[in-house]
């Protein structure tokens, strides 16, 4: 269109969009693009969370769907993953242990990966297994189009989550000595920081959700660090609670 002109590129922050200002015929208008929101771990959570929020709000924000939304990874080993260019995993890195899928290479667990299908017998449905060798081929497909899509994403259009307030993390996933897993600390959410930036190759917003008894002191004091209370579900999260910090992220 020969009479519109973009007249500035810096960014609008407003109600979840940003967007750059033009003229069409001497108007002044504002190009909205939608904010997603992405998970940078540490486990479901973090994409269970953001996904509900998004769809109550679908005109306004968007769920990113990645790589990461279903694992279970520490900050450290999402950082390493990124500035090793996020490779995919190979057959000889994955065992099986605490009776999932576990990526050695990057410490990372699949945590609802590697299943086979339930399927109609004429005795009734099957139950699933975990099978590396029968959904390898899936799984690696599966997670080249998640990583794909993960790479595309502008940075200046998302906003990234990395939350440890998952309850069960202390009793599902980590034992007792491993607690270092799933603590925050400053360094480490900074340098899981430094790595996306590295990754985009420019500055990305990252904001931390966490607990009070699950982060160092140097943490809870940062902007971009948001800190929930406790509360009774298993793993899914409190919904108000995200939502108020959610909305005043946005």
């Amino acid at each position: 269109m020969k009479d519109l002109e973009r007249r500035s590129t810096h960014v609008l922050f407003c109600t979840g969009f940003i967007g750059y200002r033009y003229t069409i015929s001497g108007k002044s208008r504002e190009a909205r693009l939608m904010i997603s929101l992405a998970s940078a771990g540490l486990s479901c959570q973090t994409a269970f969370q953001l996904a509900r929020f998004v769809g109550e709000q679908p005109f306004r924000l968007s769920f990113a769907q990645g790589p990461i939304d279903w694992l279970i990874c520490p900050p450290d080993s999402l950082a390493d993953w990124l500035d090793a260019g996020m490779p995919l995993f190979e057959r000889g890195e994955l065992d099986v242990r605490k009776g999932q899928v576990w990526w050695q290479r990057f410490d990372i667990y699949f945590w609802h990966g590697f299943y086979t299908r339930s399927i109609q017998t004429r005795w009734g449905p099957t139950q699933p297994r975990l099978d590396i060798k029968a959904t390898f081929n899936h799984e690696l497909s599966e997670l080249a189009h998640q990583r794909e899509k993960f790479a595309r994403l502008d940075p200046l259009n998302t906003r990234f989550f990395v939350s440890n307030t998952q309850n069960n993390l202390e009793s599902a996933v980590f034992t007792s000595g491993e607690e270092h897993r799933y603590r925050f600390s400053a360094a480490t959410i900074q340098r899981l920081r430094d790595s996306l930036t590295r990754f985009y190759g420019g500055p990305i917003r990252l904001h931390c959700v966490t607990r009070s008894d699950r982060a160092s002191a140097s943490l809870l004091g940062k902007a971009d660090t948001f800190v929930l209370d406790p509360d009774q579900s298993e793993w899914s999260g409190e919904e108000s609670g995200w939502n108020a910090l959610l909305k005043q992220c946005l």
